[in-house]
């Protein structure tokens, strides 16, 4: 008997598993925007998970992706 493999393997499969992603993703952003309760209570997890924490971003202010700078690029110029 041949079993399946638990993770995708082919092209196929993993854009089939992206794009279910997406839409999971998408439903979630949905829900949440449509009751602004679920903001409110996820940003009241955060205060009790970070405490007196603050969250410090890696990336620099000045870094921009590169889509964003030659964008930029095209609009200053």
């Amino acid at each position: 008997m041949v079993t399946r493999q638990k993770t995708p393997t082919s092209r196929n499969e993993k854009g089939v598993a992206h794009a279910h992603a997406g839409k999971v993703m998408a439903a979630i952003a949905a829900a949440m925007l449509a009751q602004s309760e679920l903001i409110e209570q996820a940003k009241q997890e955060l205060k009790e998970r970070l405490g007196n924490e603050i969250y410090q971003n890696p990336i620099p202010q000045d870094v921009k992706p590169s889509y964003i700078r030659k964008y930029l690029s095209n609009v200053i110029e």
